[in-house]
């Protein structure tokens, strides 16, 4: 059983991830896996007027940036050295 402090943080409010998405949609060569850099960019882009609000989409879209950045790095080195990711760290 999965206690509750392995889920804690995992789940963010619909409103967040729709916002992020979008911008993310729009312009997706303008985000980075910089935090301060996307929320400059969150900023300018959008009328968010709680600062909670706008840390927390460019949180999403830092992670989100993040996980992209490192899907990519490990299917390139799997291509160059004939092995795949699972292989490598599960077993």
């Amino acid at each position: 059983m999965i206690g509750t402090r392995d889920l804690m943080g995992s789940i963010k409010p619909t409103y967040i991830k729709r916002i992020a998405l979008e911008l993310l949609e729009r312009y997706p060569e303008m985000f980075t896996i910089d935090f301060e850099e996307n929320k400059t960019k969150v900023n300018e882009m959008t009328d968010l007027i709680s600062k909670t609000m706008r840390n927390r989409v460019a949180g999403y879209i830092t992670r989100r940036e993040g996980q992209i950045e490192i899907s990519v790095y490990f299917d390139f080195n799997s291509e160059k050295d004939g092995k795949d990711f699972y292989t490598r760290f599960y077993v």
